[in-house]
């Protein structure tokens, strides 16, 4: 079945793979975006690169959602630090997304990690993540802040002391923000990403920098082949 989706990466390098093998590609620039739409698979794609962090996913997102108010369904694709247990080059679909760096607990019955009006988790879209999961990549939560997580002992704190019941495999920069806009907008959503550094590595940052294109490559490879079986 023919699908209206939203591809987007924060990095111009998340979304390279995919912008060439995009079919009947045009170009339109929005409020400092430059949107790419064409088809893949049958698929209609909107491509379009957010820039980093949090609040450029929501800006991205809305501009989006009133421009292509078809979308059905968002991807978001690139690259991630991954836990101890993973390796370079390993793909994490999300499951669950949470934020690591929230904590409005005080202000009413809400969990670390909780945005105000928000579920705990935000959830993946299900027919996505079945397809994912046949294609052998790793399944799991993946944990959201405003920073280049790189300090394993304090990562590993943060784990046991707020989330101990989840499985957390990996942090990035944007995907549970991109979860909440979706939410907002009562559209499904999914995050792929491939692990470019992993938390607590003595050259994590050389790392990230060596790994980063060829990560961002194979989480674009990935959904590439995704595509074709949703």
């Amino acid at each position: 079945m023919k699908h209206n989706i939203a591809v987007i990466g924060a990095m111009k390098e998340e979304i390279t793979f995919l912008l060439t093998k995009l079919e009947k590609t045009k170009k339109e620039t929005v409020a400092q975006h430059v949107f790419y739409t064409g088809t893949l698979f049958q698929h209609s794609i909107v491509l379009v690169e957010s820039g980093v962090g949090k609040v450029a996913s929501g800006i991205t997102t809305a501009i989006l959602m009133e421009h292509y108010p078809q979308t059905e369904l968002i991807i978001n694709v690139g690259v991630a630090g991954g836990v101890p247990t993973m390796q370079i080059g390993d793909i994490v679909v999300g499951d669950n997304y949470v934020y690591g760096d929230v904590d409005i607990s005080m202000g009413g019955n809400y969990r670390f990690g909780q945005m105000a009006r928000c579920p705990f988790l935000f959830k993946g879209e299900e027919k996505a993540l079945y397809v994912a999961d046949h294609l052998h990549a790793h399944i799991g939560t993946i944990c959201t802040a405003d920073r280049f997580v790189v300090n394993w002992e304090d990562t590993s704190m943060l784990l046991q002391r707020h989330f101990s019941d989840l499985n957390i495999l990996c942090f990035d920069m944007e995907s549970t923000a991109f979860a909440q806009s979706a939410y907002f907008f009562n559209i499904p959503f999914l995050a792929i990403r491939a692990i470019s550094d992993i938390i607590g590595s003595k050259k994590e940052e050389e790392s990230f920098q060596t790994n980063m294109e060829k990560a961002a490559e194979a989480s674009n490879q990935f959904l590439y082949q995704m595509l074709e079986k949703l």
